[in-house]
C-alpha cells in the first residue's frame, strides 16, 4: 500500500499537461510583490544556514493555516530521451541502459519530470504558505521499478502533514509516478490500481510562520534534534561549480527560480549570490553512487551553495555496481567546514 492510499480522500484537479515552470515563477512573484515580504520571507531568501532549535528569529503571528484538500494529476507525461540524456550531461550522470540495450531513466530526472505539477500546487491561491522563500530542506525517494525512456507516467502531487517547525511551519509535498495504463484505461488510473514506480516525499520550511495549537508537532525524522557539531570525513573528490551552474541546470529542469540564475536576480530576492539547485547538489551525488532501481535515497540540505564554488565531497559505499547495498555522499565547503548536503542510498 502506497502512502498515497493511506492519504483522505482529495478533490483531484485533472491537468492536461504540464504547466510552465517559468509562468508558476512569475505569479509566485507577483504574490510577494502583492502582499509583501515579510522579514520571515526576506530571512528564508538570504544565503544563511538552516537555522537550529530555538533561533528561529522573529515570527508572523499564530494563525490557522489548512492545506488544500486536494490532489493534481498529470497524466501520460511522456519521458523523452533527450531530457534524460540533457539532464544526465548537467549532473555528470552517465547514461545507462537495461539487459536490453533500453535506455534507463535517471532517478534524478524523474523528480524534474514531476516537479511543474508540485509548482502547481505550491503556487494556488489556496496553498497557505508564500511559495517565494520556501526553504528546501530534504528529499526522501522511494524508486522501486526502473522506468525506460519513451514510457509515459501519470503524476500525482498532493501536500500533507503541515506541522510546526521550531523555525516556523514545515509541510510535505508528495509527487507519485506510475506507468500510465495501457489503452487508456482510465478506470485502472482513476481507482489507483497501478502501483507507483518513483515516489518522492519533499520537505519545506517557511521560515517564521507559526501554526495554531491545532497544528501537529515535529514529525519529521530530525526536524525537532539539533544538528551535531559537522566532523568533515575524507575527502573522496571535489567539484568546481562555475558561475552558470545553475543556468545549465535549469536548462535541463525548467526551474528557473531567480536566485539559481545569477548574482543579480539572487541579490534582488535578498540573496547574497546565485546558489545551486538543492536537486541539481543532490543529483550529482547519486550520479557519483551509480544506483539503479530499486532503492531508497534520501538528501539532507544543510547550507545553501553560493555560486561559483569548489566543494569538497566524499563518497562512502559498502559495494559496487549491482553489488552496492548502501552509500552516504557527504558535500562541505572545505575551508569554512560547513555541510551543503547528505545523500544516503539503500538498496
Amino acid at each position: 500500500m502506497s502512502a498515497h492510499d493511506l492519504q483522505p480522500a482529495r478533490q483531484k484537479i485533472l491537468l492536461e499537461s504540464m504547466p510552465s515552470l517559468g509562468g508558476m515563477y512569475a505569479k509566485a512573484a507577483g504574490q510577494l510583490v502583492g502582499r509583501g515580504a515579510t522579514a520571515g520571507v526576506r530571512r528564508a531568501l538570504r544565503s544563511t544556514p538552516l537555522p537550529l532549535p530555538g533561533r528561529s528569529g522573529a515570527t508572523r503571528r499564530r494563525t490557522t493555516l489548512r492545506l488544500p484538500n486536494i490532489q493534481i494529476q498529470v497524466p501520460g507525461v511522456k519521458v523523452e530521451a533527450h531530457g534524460n540524456s540533457a539532464f544526465c550531461q548537467v549532473v555528470e550522470a552517465p547514461v545507462r541502459v537495461d539487459e536490453k540495450g533500453r535506455e534507463v531513466a535517471f532517478s534524478g530526472y524523474l523528480h524534474a519530470l514531476a516537479f511543474p505539477a508540485a509548482m502547481a500546487l505550491l503556487t494556488r491561491d489556496d496553498f497557505p504558505l508564500p511559495t517565494v522563500g520556501l526553504v528546501h530542506l530534504s528529499n526522501h525517494v522511494h524508486h522501486t521499478q526502473q522506468v525506460l525512456v519513451g514510457e509515459s507516467l501519470d503524476v500525482t502531487v498532493w501536500a500533507q502533514d503541515l506541522r510546526k517547525h521550531r523555525a516556523g511551519a514545515a509541510v510535505d509535498v508528495v509527487v507519485e509516478l506510475r506507468r500510465s495504463p495501457r489503452g487508456n484505461d482510465d478506470d485502472a488510473r482513476g481507482a489507483g490500481m497501478v502501483e507507483p514506480v518513483w515516489t518522492g516525499r519533499s520537505v519545506y520550511l517557511a521560515r517564521g510562520v507559526q501554526l495554531s495549537s491545532e497544528a501537529g508537532g515535529e514529525t519529521a525524522s530530525g526536524e525537532s534534534q539539533q544538528r551535531p557539531e559537522f566532523t568533515p570525513p575524507v575527502p573522496t573528490a571535489r567539484w568546481s561549480l562555475g558561475a552558470d551552474t545553475g543556468r545549465r541546470y535549469a536548462a535541463v529542469s525548467g526551474d528557473v527560480n531567480p536566485i539559481h540564475l545569477s548574482g543579480p536576480s539572487a541579490k534582488a530576492l535578498g540573496m547574497k549570490g546565485a546558489i545551486a539547485h538543492g536537486m541539481y547538489t543532490a543529483s550529482r551525488a547519486l550520479a557519483m553512487v551509480g544506483a539503479q532501481a530499486p532503492m531508497t535515497w534520501e538528501v539532507e540540505f544543510h547550507t545553501p551553495l553560493v555560486l561559483p564554488s569548489s566543494v569538497a565531497v566524499a563518497v562512502d559505499r559498502t559495494g559496487r555496481a549491482e553489488g552496492l547495498r548502501e552509500a552516504t555522499v557527504t558535500v562541505w565547503n572545505a575551508k569554512k567546514r560547513k555541510p551543503h548536503a547528505t545523500l544516503t542510498v539503500q538498496r
